[in-house]
């Protein structure tokens, strides 16, 4: 993202003219695509995986949410190979 786009995203009050800007980690920065209509996330993932496997990747994810471990299930998810120490 350029500065200039980033600058037209934030909101009038934090952008005055001839000041410097220090972006703040809290900001989020908008995810600008000009390629395509930006869908709801929720229909742009029901579109990439369909209905079936998205159902089934919203109940895995609702329950490594709510597993106590969830974050080290994920990570052996996520390790291409995790029995190699």
């Amino acid at each position: 993202m350029s500065s200039n786009e980033y600058l037209s995203w934030l909101p009038p009050q934090q952008v005055r003219a001839g000041e410097a800007v220090e972006i703040d980690g809290d900001i989020p920065l908008p995810v600008i695509d000009n390629r395509k209509t930006l869908l709801c996330p929720e229909e742009e993932y029901r579109n990439k995986f369909g209905l079936e496997d998205y159902g089934k990747i919203k109940e895995i994810r609702a329950w490594l949410g709510e597993h106590p471990q969830g974050g080290r299930l994920l990570a052996y998810l996520m390790d291409k190979d995790p029995y190699c120490g």
